[in-house]
């Protein structure tokens, strides 16, 4: 082939392949950008469950108090929508013990909370050394469990623990109070005084 022949206005040079169809470019979009998007609700959501100033109202709605108890911190608030189900975690300023109060859609859930044993996976849910019993709150008595700790978190986290089932004919609540590692269970008059805070039979 000559020169000319090469340089004719007949030559086509040949198509550049595309690295990748324009589809797949435009899903690649959409998928990062509802990445992006889920990202931010999960900050969003997050930056919520923490905030006592969201927090502290929410609660006061399960667990009534007249005024914000000044020796807790909420920590945290969650609810999974649905379900009826939401937890608080509370922490003594002085760092004595947590709190967790567990509001349930129904008593099947509550239950889980007092089991004394189980099996297979259920197990790891047991506190050590369950023992059922009862507690009085308030003027009324409930059942209640206390335990030695809880093997399925690591060791020196925390303590013995006790869970105060305070439900009542529409409303499935439990308490969980827990000391820290290496201290003592908390007794009597330090479980009255943490409920002292709150209102709990109120309507």
């Amino acid at each position: 082939m000559s020169e000319e022949d090469f340089l004719s206005d007949d030559f086509e040079a040949p198509k550049k392949k595309r690295g990748l169809p324009k589809w797949l470019l435009g899903c690649g979009c959409g998928c990062t950008i509802m990445i992006i998007a889920a990202c931010v609700l999960m900050i969003v959501a997050f930056q919520k469950m923490t905030d006592p100033e969201a927090q502290w109202p929410a609660l006061r709605e399960s667990l009534y108090f007249e005024e914000r108890p000044t020796e807790l911190e909420l920590a945290m608030g969650m609810s999974i929508p649905f379900s009826g189900q939401k937890q608080y975690t509370l922490i003594h300023k002085g760092k004595d013990f947590t709190a967790n109060f567990y509001v349930f859609g129904g008593g099947a859930e509550r239950e889980a909370l007092f089991m004394t044993e189980g099996k297979g996976l259920e197990k790891m849910a047991v506190p050590d050394n369950a023992t059922l019993g009862e507690t009085l709150v308030q003027g009324k008595t409930v059942r209640s469990m206390t335990d030695t700790g809880l093997s399925m978190l690591p060791d020196g986290l925390v303590g013995p623990g006790i869970r105060i089932d305070i439900s009542d004919e529409d409303r499935f609540r439990v308490i969980e109070l827990r000391v820290l590692e290496g201290r003592k269970p908390m007794t009597p008059e330090q479980i009255d005084a943490f409920f002292s805070m709150f209102d709990v039979w109120h309507e």
